[in-house]
């Protein structure tokens, strides 16, 4: 799947963007679960030395701290799975 990015977030001409990539595994119906894999990735504008923290909320919890060294790359920050039961009708 396609990373999904929010607006930039800036300061001064320096900035940074999150993008989060969800996709499904193990769907099936005989088994009556499936799980949500989801990748937070963020970009900069420019590079700058500085402490970052991503919060989560909702059914992901908690957060992760980085420090934003790397340039203006795409960088994978953090991962997460889910694991969903469903009933039959779903």
């Amino acid at each position: 799947m396609a990373i999904n990015w929010g607006p930039y977030e800036s300061s001064g001409g320096l900035g940074v963007r999150v993008g989060i990539e969800a996709d499904w595994e193990n769907v099936s119906n005989g088994d009556g679960h499936a799980v949500l894999n989801v990748k937070y990735y963020t970009q900069n504008i420019h590079s700058w030395d500085d402490e970052q923290t991503l919060n989560f909320s909702g059914a992901i919890t908690g957060s992760d701290s980085f420090n934003n060294v790397q340039g203006e790359g795409v960088t994978l920050r953090h991962t997460d799975a889910r694991w969903y039961v469903y009933g039959a009708n779903e």
